[in-house]
């Protein structure tokens, strides 16, 4: 299945005194992750900078999406765990989770059908 798996990266408010540097590595870990779409190891990248809510918890997101093998190469990238541990350092609130999208949501709701019968719920 293409495009079957995701990384959401999210963030928050620039640490006060770094928004240049945030702004820098925002650009280049755009262009790091649109490269991996041009070179076919990723299927699409996403990238939201919002225009109002509570800019302290989240202020943006990108969204990575791929097959599962894509998904688990960049996971496991070193280059990937850099652009996170780096976020990390010029703005708050930054969180990375996986999830499944596309055409696996429906054997994933399946899952969880069959599982909560099993539970008896």
């Amino acid at each position: 299945m293409k495009n079957n798996k995701s990384i959401v990266i999210q963030w928050g408010r620039a640490i006060a005194g770094r928004e240049s540097m945030g702004l820098e590595l925002f650009l280049s870990v755009s262009q790091y992750y649109e490269g991996l779409v041009t070179d076919d190891k990723l299927g699409n990248v996403q990238a939201h900078i919002f225009e109002n809510g509570n800019f302290d918890t989240l202020t943006g997101m990108m969204i990575l999406t791929g097959d599962d093998k894509q998904i688990r190469t960049i996971l496991d990238s070193d280059k990937h765990q850099e652009n996170v541990t780096k976020a990390m350092h010029v703005v708050g609130n930054v969180r990375c989770v996986t999830g499944d999208t596309g055409e696996a949501i429906p054997q994933k709701l399946q899952n969880l059908s069959k599982w909560r019968k099993e539970l008896g719920l």
